[in-house]
């Protein structure tokens, strides 16, 4: 993988954990010990999950040029404090080189990976849970 910086014109954002602020770090789930959708997502099929651990690294904070990405990984964060609660998105700048996301079209560059990013905007809190159809779509596409 080749690391390469970001540009400071580039929007990226991140769909994770909620309750963080403005100004705040996101750092990797080896680092917070968070549970990431790698290692639970919810209601989706043991193939997907598998996918998803083939790809994801626990030392990476993932980022998407693209909000609609980042929400949907918003979606599916693990349930704190509730069975119907997402994560929450967020606009950050990254912290650091980045590095192509494996599973995600690498050359193209809209999704990357990075040791850590730094909220500068809430786009949006609780993001809600995919409906049944919406995971038995994403299932179909692994």
């Amino acid at each position: 993988m080749t690391a390469a910086l970001a540009d400071s014109g580039t929007r990226w954002y991140h769909g994770g954990f909620p309750g963080l602020k403005r100004g705040q770090q996101i750092l990797p789930p080896s680092v917070t010990g968070a549970i990431g959708v790698a290692d639970k997502v919810i209601d989706a099929p043991d193939s997907m999950r598998e996918q998803i651990a083939k790809v994801h690294d626990p030392d990476l904070v993932y980022l998407s040029q693209d909000p609609a990405d980042a929400r949907l990984w918003a979606s599916l964060a693990p349930a704190y404090g509730g069975k119907q609660r997402g994560g929450d998105l967020y606009e950050v700048t990254p912290d650091g080189p980045l590095v192509p996301d494996p599973d995600y079209l690498p050359q193209d560059g809209k999704a990357m990976a990075c040791r850590s990013a730094t909220i500068v905007r809430i786009v949006q809190r609780r993001v809600p849970r995919p409906s049944p159809q919406e995971i038995a779509i994403l299932a179909a596409m692994s």
